[in-house]
């Protein structure tokens, strides 16, 4: 399998903790989060402080050559303590974590390329409809989050990884009623050239349906790569646009997502031929009762160049191989995951099975990189603070 590596972090209720929205964002969790403990600073107003310590145990078939059939693992030690309260507020995300995409697993926490400080930034609030944030912010693409606690499912998606994640800039909120709306002058992938444009636009119908449209372009070039990089040049180079609705019916919690990304032909870049992929994700997540729920999701990813001659073309495969497998791969996965939450301590099982189709040599799954499927399961238990 290819070098690319879980990266995502997505927290938008961080970025939404100073506003007052009638939109309930973040990913979506089956985790029972208790309120957070809040410290009367003086002058700096009330402090709060929240955490999460967990770990899992994992096992999966046709383990890649840089990958354990088995393991176990830390998956989050993170504190996370913000104020908000006063017209200067800041927010850290501060500790280590391991996030996993159906067929990608750590072995270790993640301290790179964010160090331990995931996220950390100042915040201006003039009132309670709008904020400015300025220092290492959150993406606002997608639903998932890369603190799998914070999500349903244990594993998340392919098409979450293509995302963008912590990133260094300048965010611009507005919350009023049932209409919400980001933007981000950043520098995307991590790149450390600010030249990457980000937003998100949302609609509440009520507290609970919510639909949202959101996207990602570099408006100049991007091209090299430093070890903090998370994209290759053609996900540098890109532009995206990609949308979700969440829907409620009782119980069950709906949320279709599909996602395209395209990068042009850039070839002083390494970009002989233009790239896309296209992602779409169905969750589904159903309490069974106040302490136990289920999470679900099924994917589906694909990969597309402009020209195919360009298939087998060294820059193109190290450039533009957005979803690991190769260049034009596809891919379906299904993941489960069953979980126990009572006030802060949750436990919790997933299981997953992944199809690829098209693989580039190595890229795959097993050994050779050769098999195209893979079966899963991990056991994970926590609590939260």
């Amino acid at each position: 399998m290819s070098s690319k590596r879980p990266r995502r972090f997505f927290v938008f209720s961080i970025m939404m903790s100073s506003l007052s929205p009638s939109i309930a964002f973040a990913a979506v969790s089956d985790i029972a989060m208790p309120p957070a403990y809040t410290i009367d600073a003086g002058t700096i107003g009330k402090v709060k402080v929240a955490g999460v310590l967990d770990g899992y145990a994992y096992a999966q078939t046709n383990a890649p050559f840089n990958q354990k059939t088995y393991s176990a693992n830390m998956a989050n030690g993170m504190l996370h303590i913000y104020s908000n309260d006063k017209f200067i507020g800041f927010s850290i995300w501060a500790g280590a974590n391991t996030s996993n995409v159906l067929g990608a697993f750590n072995d270790k926490p993640n301290f790179t390329p964010h160090g331990t400080m995931k996220f950390g930034y100042l915040t201006i609030n003039p009132n309670k409809h709008f904020q400015i944030g300025i220092g290492q912010i959150a993406s606002p693409e997608g639903l998932e989050c890369g603190f799998d606690y914070k999500n349903s499912n244990i594993v998340s998606t392919t098409l979450s990884n293509v995302q963008t994640g912590p990133q260094r800039g300048v965010q611009l909120q507005y919350s009023s009623g049932p209409y919400y709306a980001y933007m981000s002058w950043s520098d995307g992938y991590y790149t450390n050239r600010y030249n990457f444009l980000s937003w998100l636009f949302s609609y509440s119908f009520n507290k609970k349906d919510i639909i949202n449209f959101y996207g990602g372009a570099n408006l100049g070039h991007t091209g090299y790569l430093t070890n903090q990089t998370e994209g290759d040049i053609a996900e540098n180079n890109s532009t995206m646009f990609g949308g979700w609705l969440t829907y409620n019916l009782h119980n069950l919690t709906i949320t279709p997502e599909v996602q395209y990304q395209y990068a042009p032909k850039i070839t002083k870049l390494g970009l002989p031929t233009s790239s896309s992929n296209i992602t779409a994700a169905l969750f589904a997540d159903y309490e069974l009762s106040k302490h136990y729920t289920v999470g679900s999701f099924v994917e589906y990813a694909k990969g597309f160049i402009g020209n195919n001659s360009f298939k087998n073309n060294p820059d193109m495969i190290a450039n533009a191989n957005y979803l690991g497998y190769g260049l034009d791969s596809s891919l379906y996965g299904l993941s489960v995951t069953p979980t126990y939450s009572n006030y802060g301590l949750f436990a919790r099982l997933n299981l997953a099975y992944m199809n690829v189709s098209n693989i580039s040599l190595g890229d795959g799954f097993g050994v050779t990189g050769m098999k195209n499927n893979q079966f899963s399961a991990i056991a994970e238990i926590g609590f939260v603070l």
